[in-house]
């Protein structure tokens, strides 16, 4: 009779010795695959943000007998970032208690003067200021909206048809769009590539990070999702580098980097390994034993336990009798049997009320930690301060962030560990923008936000991969990309929205920080409905869920 542990696919990638030089190396090629989504993400930041400007000089002559007031010596014209004003010292024209008027508000007509002479930016090349306002922040939203689709599709076929196969081809497509927004010719032209673009870096991502996940045993899965962010922080760290080097040049130069980092990604891809866990999921025996043949001999571990313990995990998992079991690690026995595999879909996540329940909370958190995020990153463009250096200390706050996180998950749960660092961001928060809507505009008070903001970004940043590792845990291999797609789809969903926090800043400084506070405070409630997923053996099907439930109710 088979033992309970036998169940468990853990037993398989204990025998291979976890971690081994077979998962370091993948995880170092999957890091690598990651270069050209990392880049690509915020690169809207540097390409998409708005340079000084004011309005061209004009014919202030034509424009004062335009309106009437050729003859009126106290009217003259003042340039402003978006209009001429046609302004004059005589207080008895409309206000008596004012020293000057304004008579009449034009818009620039013979447009704008740039600081950056029209090149460093899509907005100032195509003029998306002013009344054109908003219009840029659709490049992102564009670009989230489709990796929502994509949370619901590509994760489908993760499931289907392979991680590594959907990675492989994603970035390949990713590639080739990324290449040619470089030569786009309008704004219309770049919304629509990365309408396709976020389609396939969102189902590249998802791919990378449960490959990722399902190579290693409950005690070191965490270290998947860390290690992923903090190479994440040196991505971007060494973009904003190569961002401030070509300030003074088109953005075309930084989307060309974006292109050519293209390379390094796809080429990994040919080292990257397809998971065994899933082979072994699918009935895809032949493959599975092939790449645990590959990962024995890389690990220097005995290939026959290794096998002896898979053949156990599908003669459990398939229910049918093997026969001479202490055989099957001589290559030349064939053990003929058919592993019973239960296919996934959405209809049968939707349908059992666990995984409904969790994927509900899950789904506003990880909205909550995306728009958060991401939205202090657009907003650190409008910020007191150059933009480099306050792009890059948000990126830097991250590495102390997953060094403490890292040593938290392995002494706390969670559960506990998020809900410790989201309510230090919800705090942080929310006293950056009391100090914004109740304090003077001295420089000291802005000095004191933003050192608030940086810290609640730094909060949110370590609470953001917690969620980053408890999301695949939660669900079965078979329809793993798929439940980790649809949490990815929430997580787009604030992505989406987050662009359009710096022209909301810029109309009200305290509107975006409430919103990031008080969704907080309601993700901190919602934490409490969900499992603990620590030290906890990865579910290998949907039934699981049942017969737990079973087990929990014969206790009773």
């Amino acid at each position: 009779m088979m033992t309970e542990s036998q169940d468990s696919f853990e037993n398989v990638l204990e025998t291979l010795g976890v971690p081994g030089k077979f998962q370091v190396t993948q995880v170092i090629f999957i890091l690598f695959v990651d270069v050209i989504l990392a880049l690509s993400t915020l690169s809207f930041v540097f390409k998409g943000y708005e340079p000084a400007h004011v309005c061209n000089s004009v014919n202030e002559t034509s424009i004062l007998q335009d309106i009437g007031l050729s003859n009126d010596t106290t009217a003259w014209i003042e340039y402003d970032s978006c209009h001429i004003n046609i302004r004059t010292n005589n207080t008895n024209l409309t206000n008596s208690n004012s020293q000057f008027t304004t008579l009449a508000q034009i818009a620039c007509p013979n447009g704008r003067n740039f600081s950056d002479a029209g090149k460093t930016s899509f907005l100032s090349e195509w003029d998306l200021v002013c009344e054109s306002k908003g219009i840029a922040e659709f490049v992102q939203t564009f670009k989230m909206l489709s990796a929502i689709v994509s949370g619901f599709t590509s994760t489908y076929f993760a499931d289907r048809f392979g991680r590594k196969t959907i990675l492989f081809w994603f970035i390949a497509f990713f590639w080739f769009i990324e290449t040619v927004t470089t030569f786009s010719s309008n704004i219309y032209m770049v919304m629509g590539l990365q309408l396709f673009a976020g389609f396939f870096a969102s189902g590249a991502a998802d791919a990378y990070y449960i490959l990722g996940v399902e190579l290693m045993v409950p005690r070191y899965r965490h270290y998947i999702g860390i290690t992923i962010c903090t190479i994440w922080v040196f991505h971007l760290i060494v973009f904003c580098g190569i961002a401030y080097a070509l300030q003074d040049h088109s953005w075309r130069y930084l989307q060309g980097v974006i292109a050519i980092s293209g390379i390094l990604s796809f080429g990994m891809m040919f080292f990257v390994k397809e998971s065994i866990r899933w082979l072994s999921a699918t009935n895809k025996r032949e493959r599975a034993l092939g790449i645990l043949r590959f990962a024995a001999k890389q690990n220097k571990v005995s290939y026959e336990n290794a096998k002896r313990k898979l053949y156990e995990f599908w003669n459990h998992n398939g229910g049918v009798a093997l026969k001479d079991l202490d055989k099957i690690v001589d290559d030349e026995v064939e053990c003929e049997f058919e592993v019973k595999t239960e296919t996934g879909n959405l209809l049968k996540l939707i349908r059992n009320r666990h995984l409904l329940w969790v994927t509900f909370l899950m789904w506003f958190i990880r909205t909550t930690h995306n728009l958060t995020y991401y939205g202090l990153f657009m907003t650190s463009s409008s910020l007191p301060g150059n933009r480099f250096l306050t792009f890059i200390l948000m990126a830097l706050v991250e590495i102390p962030g997953n060094i403490i996180i890292l040593v938290l998950m392995r002494k706390m749960n969670r559960k506990t560990v998020l809900t410790i660092f989201l309510s230090m961001s919800a705090t942080f928060l929310m006293i950056s923008t009391l100090l914004l809507t109740f304090g003077n505009d001295s420089t000291t008070t802005g000095v004191l936000s933003t050192v608030c903001l940086i810290m609640g970004k730094f909060a949110i940043t370590a609470s953001f991969n917690v969620v980053f590792v408890i999301c695949p845990e939660l669900y079965p291999t078979n329809i793993r990309s798929m439940g980790n797609g649809a949490l990815s789809c929430g997580a787009k969903v604030g992505a989406m929205l987050a662009p359009f926090s710096r022209p909301l800043y810029t109309i009200a400084k305290w509107a975006p920080g409430t919103i990031y506070t008080i969704m907080c405070i309601i993700s901190l409630i919602m934490i409490t409905g969900l499992p603990e997923t620590k030290n906890r053996d990865l579910p290998n099907c949907i039934n699981y869920f049942d017969d737990r439930k079973r087990r929990n109710r014969d206790t009773l």
